[in-house]
């Protein structure tokens, strides 16, 4: 009768070690998932209508305006909707401080990043360049 509860014993431990990897397996993937989603919203430096707003403040130096543009091509740079950019590339082509330097490297990022829009940036940055 001892050994039949010594063996009970051990395949109930045996189980119960089991069970636990198990819970252990599924907890630790769940917190990865979790970690790796809040990465992704932490990536961006700031939201788009933040950055849009900088481009519309005529105050902003040259080099603060560099460093919006660049800000806007590092985090959405990849264009899902075009008619979005339109106002972006007419904020950053008409501001009083944006300089040949700023609207080229501007237009041949977006450009390498977007080939499919390729001529459209070309032509909306030529259109809005008229109109500066």
């Amino acid at each position: 009768m001892l050994n039949m509860d010594i063996t009970t014993l051990i395949i109930f431990f045996i189980l119960l070690v089991f069970l636990l990897a198990v819970l252990m397996f599924f907890f630790f993937t769940s917190v990865k998932k979790k970690t790796n989603k809040s990465t992704k919203t932490q990536g961006k430096s700031f939201p788009l209508e933040v950055l849009i707003k900088r481009l519309k403040d005529k105050k902003l130096s040259t080099q603060e305006l560099k460093n919006t543009v660049n800000a806007v091509l590092k985090d959405y740079g990849v264009i899902d909707n075009f008619d979005a950019y339109v106002d972006i590339i007419y904020r950053i082509t008409s501001h009083p401080h944006a300089n040949k330097d700023i609207i080229l490297s501007f237009e041949k990022s977006l450009s390498k990043l977007n080939p499919n829009y390729a001529s459209l940036i070309s032509k909306n940055i030529m259109d809005a360049l008229k109109l500066r």
